[in-house]
């Protein structure tokens, strides 16, 4: 399929493709006057839907080449840089060639302890283990496991008293 006769249509389409106006919005700033139902409508309409469907297509194909273009020239700079003895330049092209395409050497984030466990309550304690444990990035289920066994086990007032675990 390609552009839709109807220049209203074509319009709507596009619009609704983008994905960031409603339908009525869409049918709207393609001319039409506003009208929640005939937007609804004409959204359902066949040739309208393989459009938008085909407009997003383009669009991710164009976005997942220009991510792969652009992990291409990382290499190749990491390469070049590598032959040219420029091992700094080497070792930051290929961490950034890490991070976008395998997620490696994620941006490490400092945690500042303040405040003594010994100076805490236990809730403190937990709650600042909580926010450091987030700020590490493990998951907010695995966290809550980790306070449960901490309260269970008398770890917490371990900790507060500053006594070595077994």
């Amino acid at each position: 399929m390609s552009v839709l006769p109807n220049p209203k249509h074509e319009r709507f389409a596009q619009l609704v493709a983008v994905g960031d106006k409603t339908q009525t919005e869409a049918y709207e700033l393609a001319g039409y006057r506003p009208d929640r139902a005939h937007a609804s409508r004409l959204a359902s309409n066949g040739n309208i839907e393989a459009r938008v469907a085909e407009i997003q297509a383009e669009g991710a194909d164009h976005a997942a080449l220009s991510r792969a273009a652009l992990l291409a020239r990382m290499y190749d700079l990491s390469l070049k840089a590598e032959a040219d003895g420029n091992w700094t330049g080497a070792i930051r092209a290929t961490e950034k060639v890490g991070q976008e395409a395998q997620g490696m050497f994620k941006e490490r984030s400092e945690i500042e302890q303040k405040v003594s466990p010994r100076d805490m309550s236990d809730d403190e304690i937990s709650q600042s283990l909580f926010q450091n444990l987030c700020l590490l990035g493990v998951p907010k289920d695995i966290v809550a496991l980790v306070a449960a066994a901490l309260s269970q086990t008398g770890e917490a007032d371990r900790v507060q008293t500053g006594e070595d675990a077994d």
